[in-house]
């Protein structure tokens, strides 16, 4: 980004000196021109209105690019830093309702006078309240400002302030480089970029994060928000379910049916997996087995939710739903899961029209108005399995009762040999949990082995293993405890969160980077509040 900045402004120089504001003496040595003691927001706030010296030309528009402020709106900042009390978010509307009557130089000119600071933040006190101020202004604002400085001033220079003068003066004051981008160009290529080296130019630089699918290796991981992905985990859900009263103690198909039916009811405003699945099977709560437990102790069973949800936000901004297909609503959530920032969503959904007849430019501005429905509340915003391959087994699913791995093994998609451990000295369990495709029993399985890794370590070779299954019930002492340490854990990871977002100054970056690093992120920010956020290596 250094690098980038130093670049515009040397641009800036550059375009100067081609329209004559600066000659080839000061060419040389602008820097000094640059860093005369005069104001540069006296000058540029003068310039809206008086008549400038090409000196001064010069120091108000290089110092508008060299300070040209954040690339998108106050208002999307205020709506993603959702605690209207925070100072970061009172500052932004400070800063919001006096762009209705300044330019950001009229701004920064009076707090300089009233207050002797622009930069930074300003806090305000009194023994009745506290005021936080903040330099921070979209780019949009600048560029208004300029556009007014260079109206103002091209009856002064006709000559110099040209069409051509302001178009190119307005790229470069424009001009980002998107931070899913990356380095390189077309015509230099790199791995570190969107740009590769083998010819491929991807989309967004974060698909490679986001992973290959757990067996069509060539294939990209499912965005979680997808229809297909949550339609996948409802029905293994509900295969795995056992009902002790029935003779196989499965749901049979046209069951399964019918609890989906009334989870996708438009008119149901809130579900209850367990009072629908009580409804349909003719049982009773201690009837139903084989489901997962949250930390709360109540079952935890997928129910398309997200879904439900981004639905629910299209039909309460007049939107037909009916024609928003699953096939868009899975390429949809790829893109909405991928991309933050809604020019980049905006941009994204302008080239997906050309397939997708319906999608005109209402619908995406309602989809983005409306895009933390779509949003997934855990980190796990990628499905382990691919488009492909769920589309491929849901048909199976749902004809049978018959949970994913099973299905997996049954279709010989899993890659298996026989003598890959024969020559190892400790069980590879990276290697085992990554095939076992259900997050909680990979973790289970992964942190069994490391364990049975440790004993072998100390003692050598092992006769033989008992593995005790779980209980039904845990002795009440023991979940006690568990229950405890979870609640324990939860609050400390959300107070990590909190004590760093404040630390960081702002919601939105903290989420935009949660949203491209997930569960690592998460990690080190718990790390980082149970140090008390010094780094133990340098103090």
């Amino acid at each position: 980004m250094t690098g980038r900045k130093k670049q515009r402004r040397q641009d800036t120089i550059k375009l100067f000196h081609k329209y004559n504001l600066l000659g080839e003496a000061d060419l040389k040595q602008y820097s000094e021109i640059l860093d005369s003691n005069q104001n540069p927001y006296q000058i540029r706030v003068k310039g809206l209105s008086e008549k400038l010296s090409a000196e001064e030309l010069v120091i108000a528009l290089f110092y508008i690019v060299k300070k040209r402020g954040i690339s998108y709106d106050l208002q999307d900042a205020e709506i993603e830093d959702d605690d209207s009390g925070s100072d970061y978010g009172n500052a932004l509307r400070i800063n919001t309702l006096q762009l209705k009557k300044m330019f950001p130089a009229e701004i920064q000119l009076e707090r300089l006078e009233r207050l002797k600071a622009v930069r930074g933040q300003i806090t305000i006190e009194d023994e009745e309240s506290r005021t936080v101020l903040l330099n921070v202004f979209p780019t949009k604002e600048y560029v208004k400002e300029a556009k007014k400085i260079i109206e103002q001033q091209s009856q002064f220079y006709p000559e110099v302030l040209t069409d051509d003068f302001v178009d190119s003066y307005l790229s470069i004051l424009q001009r980002k480089r998107d931070y899913f981008v990356g380095p390189g160009s077309e015509k230099s290529r790199t791995d570190y970029g969107i740009y590769k080296k083998d010819g491929r130019t991807l989309d967004n630089l974060f698909e490679e994060l986001i992973g290959k699918c757990s067996v069509y290796e060539e294939e990209l991981r499912a965005s979680g928000a997808s229809y297909t992905a949550q339609y996948f985990n409802l029905l293994n859900d509900l295969n795995n379910l056992r009902i002790s009263t029935r003779e196989d103690q499965r749901l049979t198909t046209e069951d399964k049916a019918k609890i989906i039916e009334e989870i996708l009811d438009p008119e149901k405003k809130s579900i209850q997996m367990m009072r629908i699945i009580k409804k349909v099977a003719d049982c009773t709560d201690d009837e139903i087995k084989g489901f997962r437990i949250d930390d709360k102790g109540k079952p935890d069973l997928h129910s398309m939710a997200v879904y439900r949800k981004f639905r629910r936000s299209m039909i309460d901004a007049g939107i037909d739903f009916s024609k928003l297909t699953h096939e868009f609503i899975d390429d949809l959530s790829f893109t909405m899961t991928l991309n933050t920032e809604n020019d980049e969503i905006r941009k994204q959904l302008l080239k997906k029209s050309q397939n997708y007849d319906f999608l005109t430019e209402e619908l995406i501005q309602a989809i983005i108005d409306n895009k933390t429905s779509m949003d997934i509340k855990s980190n796990n915003k990628w499905h382990r399995f691919s488009l492909k391959l769920m589309n491929q087994l849901i048909p199976d699913m749902t004809n049978r009762s018959i949970e994913q791995m099973t299905l997996i093994n049954e279709l010989g998609l899993r890659k298996k040999d026989d003598n890959e451990l024969l020559n190892t000295k400790f069980i590879p369990y990276r290697q085992i949990a990554k095939e076992i495709f259900s997050p909680v029993a990979s973790k289970s399985v992964r942190e069994a082995l490391k364990i049975v890794n440790a004993v072998l370590k100390k003692y050598g070779h092992i006769d033989y293993l008992v593995v005790e299954m779980p209980r039904d019930k845990n002795e009440d002492e023991a979940k006690k405890k568990i229950e405890q340490f979870q609640k324990e854990n939860r609050t400390q990871k959300d107070k990590a969160l909190e004590s760093f977002t404040r630390s960081v100054g702002s919601k939105k970056t903290v989420e935009d980077a949660l949203a491209r690093y997930s569960g690592k992120l998460y990690f080190k920010i718990h790390l980082w509040y149970q140090q008390d956020g010094i780094d133990l290596y340098n103090g």
